[in-house]
């Protein structure tokens, strides 16, 4: 569930199962005209990008024998851990929003660099004795959803690369994890995702999708709740999955947002592949009851595991680390709003 600054209307979703509400704020998104930037690139100064500047060190691609003249297979590669499987035996804590821009979540109230701390504090928090390690990461609105066709004619605005690589380097430096998040409008999950391909090329760079800003047809933004289909998230997860197999990466995250029971159709039908770990993050907020309610709901209906996001401004007596990890089964996935 998205935070859209000024100008908000409130969205009950009857939770038909169990009686209670929770609310989702449909907030006009920014404006963006066709040929305009995305609204965050005008808060970052433009910056020279290059792989080099956030690849890992010993991270490389096939080469060739300089005496025999042989292709070298590409070297696996791993986690900061030195582990290959992100899920199970890790538990990620992540700020959601985007850069430079604070009604859209926390991620835009500082600087990649300034609010790390912050966040490690908060993860820190959930780290347990015996429990799976804690992994922070940032998780950035990459295309961001406009009310505007923008220059594509698809109601979405891809951040510059510039922007990107600041958090990626931020990461890399302390670690974690980089999850990059796909609002559609009219626009292909799949398409967007392959425009992003040299930064999922490395090891701590992750995938997210937004079903509620997906667009069809004439539709507008804000004009109902977007949904997509287990088949695209399929067609995702296949592509990621054969870029973690070409390139020897470790298990890539696939969390996709939802707080509707039809904000996926058919998603029983979401194919488990080996390199990509597909997670629901469970996005609404409420009440402590409506939340847990909900979050009971879905993990009552899926194979797959949970996420959990909770809402600094929204929540209503916010959960604590302590109550998250009360929760059955425990998330995979804590994000903050």
């Amino acid at each position: 569930m998205k935070t859209w600054g000024a100008g908000t209307a409130i969205v009950a979703v009857a939770l038909a199962a169990s009686g209670v509400v929770v609310t989702r704020a449909a907030h006009e998104p920014p404006a963006v005209s066709a040929g305009t930037a995305p609204i965050l690139a005008s808060a970052v100064a433009a910056t020279p990008v290059s792989d080099s500047s956030v690849l890992p060190v010993g991270v490389d691609g096939p080469r060739l024998n300089p005496t025999s003249g042989a292709v070298v297979p590409r070297r696996l590669r791993y986690y900061f851990d030195g582990t290959r499987r992100l899920l199970p035996g890790h538990r990620i804590v992540a700020f959601y929003g985007a850069a430079g821009a604070p009604g859209l979540g926390v991620l835009g109230t500082a600087s990649p660099g300034r609010l790390w701390q912050r966040l490690s504090r908060v993860a820190s928090r959930y780290q347990q004795q015996s429990g799976p390690r804690v992994v922070p990461a940032y998780e950035l609105i990459t295309y961001l959803a406009t009310s505007g066709p923008g220059a594509d004619g698809d109601y979405s605005s891809k951040v510059s690369d510039a922007v990107i690589a600041r958090y990626a380097r931020a990461v890399h430096r302390h670690h974690g994890l980089l999850i990059l998040d796909l609002q559609p409008g009219r626009g292909s999950f799949l398409t967007q995702a392959k425009t992003l391909r040299r930064w999922l090329r490395l090891p701590y760079v992750q995938l997210a999708l937004d079903p509620e800003w997906k667009l069809y047809g004439n539709q507008q933004p804000l004009s109902r709740i977007g949904h997509t289909t287990a088949r695209a998230i399929n067609r995702v997860s296949r592509w990621l999955d054969g870029l973690t197999l070409r390139l020897r990466l470790p298990q890539k995250l696939l969390l996709v947002h939802e707080f509707t029971d039809d904000m996926v159709r058919n998603d029983n039908r979401v194919v488990d592949r080996d390199g990509v770990a597909v997670v629901w993050n469970i996005d609404g907020f409420g009440s402590r009851m409506a939340k847990i309610s909900r979050y009971r709901s879905f993990a009552a209906s899926t194979r797959l595991p949970l996420g959990f996001k909770l809402f600094y401004d929204l929540d209503i007596d916010m959960m604590s680390p302590a109550d998250v990890l009360r929760l059955h089964p425990r998330p995979v996935v804590i994000e903050y709003e």
